[in-house]
């Protein structure tokens, strides 16, 4: 008994450590959200310095205030009193003594699902000069590629405006803005496997940061983007560099980037008021092997660039998001290339924001 009596005490001063803050702090720790499944029940989850995550319906019972069972309706709802009651469960734990609930778990007892499924997912391309002039080596290139100058920051020839949509100052010598579209079914979750499909071989990694749009946004103006984004969280923009090879048609997105599994998102998603997008280091690594490494700080066109032009084009909803754009080091810019294949683990970290691991595994050849 006193046995079992000290294990208790022990596990609740490590549950309090694991949420602690100063008594009194006028704002609560920095937090993430997730969703998780226990026991076959799926839910919504406070992440509490990575270890612990808590029940958000049913620390929202405990307090009476109502807090919505999943992630998309928490964002929207964030501004209008779901982020404060999130802020009172983090600080009511956080308090010197506090009992870990029934509702709180360890994060390795739960399954980390997908956020939540995007409604459009928009992607920046060759959004940091190094990566920009990386793709248009010649050892690189691809069929389709924009030239050499393409995204650089400084272009001999200026982009002209683009009337409505970008409207360029007489000082900015940066290519216009560039976003295509990936199909949001092809999302998988944090540890689940990317696919290498059958008969390609050329699969490559691009570590992203990701903005998630938090009310309607149309036609920003660019001083105001910053209030139209709730939050950020990590994707592996995965590609096939193989694309239409030898295709007369060019470029084909939808080839590269929009094959099954070649979206992994996650594993949390974290308030804006925790991150610095305009200063958050990156690191990818490929079974142990470090491939990436920069700041967001170096991209070419911001976040808030991207939700003003892409306002201009397209009404942004709640639930929308905006991949940045990866940095230099991919695999198919090096020599000689270095592709994902079967048996590597590939992990995308931005700092505060999370690690996104993937497993890499051959597609099965059974149809469904």
């Amino acid at each position: 008994m006193k046995r079992e009596i000290a294990v208790k005490a022990a596990a609740l001063l490590l549950f309090a450590a694991a949420v602690s803050t100063a008594a009194g702090a006028a704002a609560p720790e920095p937090f993430k959200l997730a969703t998780v499944r226990h026991q076959g029940r799926t839910f919504a989850a406070v992440v509490l310095q990575d270890n612990v995550v808590v029940d958000l319906q049913a620390a929202g019972r405990a307090i009476k205030q109502p807090i919505p069972a999943d992630l998309l309706a928490i964002v929207d709802g964030y501004d209008t009193g779901v982020g404060a009651r999130i802020k009172t469960v983090v600080h009511n734990l956080s308090q010197p003594g506090a009992k870990r609930p029934a509702y709180a778990y360890d994060l390795r007892a739960v399954e980390v699902l997908v956020p939540f499924l995007p409604r459009t997912f928009l992607n920046g391309a060759t959004n940091y000069p190094e990566h920009a002039t990386e793709m248009a080596t010649p050892g690189a290139r691809l069929p389709g590629m924009p030239g050499a100058q393409q995204g650089a920051a400084a272009a001999p020839r200026m982009d002209p405006s683009l009337p409505g949509i970008w409207q360029r100052s007489a000082d900015d010598k940066r290519r216009n803005p560039y976003l295509f579209l990936t199909p949001p079914n092809i999302v998988i979750a944090n540890g689940q496997p990317v696919q290498v499909p059958q008969g390609r071989s050329r699969i490559d990694w691009e570590c992203e940061m990701l903005a998630i749009v938090g009310k309607p946004a149309r036609r920003v103006p660019l001083a105001a983007a910053k209030d139209y984004i709730w939050g950020y969280s990590v994707i592996n923009d995965i590609s096939d560099r193989e694309m239409r090879s030898g295709d007369s048609r060019g470029m084909d997105w939808f080839v590269q980037k929009g094959q099954d599994s070649f979206k992994p998102f996650g594993p949390f998603i974290v308030p804006k008021e925790f991150v610095d997008p305009l200063d958050t280091k990156m690191k990818f690594v490929l079974s142990g092997k470090v491939m990436q490494e920069d700041n967001s700080g170096r991209a070419i066109h911001s976040f808030y660039d991207y939700v003003h032009y892409a306002s201009n084009l397209l009404t942004l909803r709640v639930g929308d998001v905006i991949a940045l754009g990866t940095p230099g080091g991919v695999g198919t810019a090096r020599t000689p290339p270095v592709y994902m294949k079967p048996g590597d683990v590939a992990e995308c970290t931005y700092e505060g924001v999370g690690t996104l691991t993937s497993p890499i595994v051959a597609e099965a050849a059974t149809a469904k």
